[in-house]
């Protein structure tokens, strides 16, 4: 049996819930999942166990459905136009931004080639920086390097509302990939708030910052592809195939990720 046969049975053996702290499951391979409007979807439910279902009820801002989209799997398909939101309150997401714990998220995605602006991927904000608020998107504007950016602000004043901001540059379009955000929001030190790891390049820090994690909400419930549950907000364009959180009192070890991105990888031919 080659290594490659080797993770593909250890994948199929993987359940993401025998890790602690499983927060959000999300696997558009497991067509039992979503709900159908056509060709589009409508919600898209957690595998988790926590009920923190994802659904859209305006039938133009449903993504579609994608049949075999990848490794004969179904994804999810998003056009700038569309978008999820989750049908829990707000307060849920709250320990992306306010340090109450720590958290791995791993998202299996491919942005579409063409595009020239911001795509939110995970978000819980409104793009003010004077927010309480965690982003994951891909910039393709001129002079950003085609990067996947990941950031947590809060509320402060100039660099203050700043947690963390790190990026991955010079990334190809068109490309199905893994990528994993690690965040500790209540790190004193900014270097150690946060990870960004896309195809096993680690993202660099973008920005100095001198926040610190602030309770309360963010603006919005955790949204994919747009920035704004309730309207689109730049908007995402590309596929999405799985989304799984944790979050826990102390950090996910070397180990736990080793089985995560093995799983993915293998699952996904990544």
């Amino acid at each position: 049996m080659s290594r490659w046969q080797r993770l593909a049975f250890r994948a199929r053996q993987f359940d993401p819930r025998n890790i602690p702290g499983i927060a959000l499951w999300l696997d558009a391979g497991d067509a039992s999942t979503v709900t159908l409007n056509g060709s589009t979807v409508s919600e898209w439910r957690d595998k988790s166990g926590n009920g923190r279902n994802f659904a859209q009820s305006t039938a133009s801002a449903q993504p579609v459905y994608t049949t075999a989209g990848q490794n004969g799997r179904n994804c999810l398909t998003f056009d700038a136009a569309r978008r999820l939101g989750s049908a829990n309150a707000a307060s849920t997401w709250a320990f992306l931004h306010d340090g109450t714990s720590l958290y791995d998220i791993y998202v299996v995605y491919r942005t579409a080639s063409g595009s020239t602006t911001i795509r939110p991927i995970l978000a819980t904000g409104n793009s003010g920086r004077n927010a309480r608020s965690f982003y994951f998107w891909h910039d393709h504007r001129s002079g950003q390097n085609n990067q996947a950016y990941f950031e947590i602000t809060t509320i402060g004043i100039g660099t203050a509302n700043f947690l963390v901001t790190r990026a991955v540059t010079g990334l190809p379009a068109n490309v199905m990939r893994l990528a994993r955000v690690t965040g500790n929001p209540a790190n004193a030190t900014e270097a150690n708030r946060g990870e960004l790891v896309v195809a096993g390049n680690t993202g660099s820090v973008v920005e100095i910052s001198t926040g610190t994690a602030s309770a309360g909400d963010p603006v919005f419930t955790l949204t994919i592809g747009s920035l704004s549950n309730t309207s689109q907000f730049f908007g995402f364009a590309g596929d999405l195939c799985e989304i799984i959180i944790y979050s826990r009192s102390t950090a996910v070890t070397s180990a736990e990720r080793t089985r995560i991105s093995n799983y993915l990888n293998s699952r996904w031919a990544l």
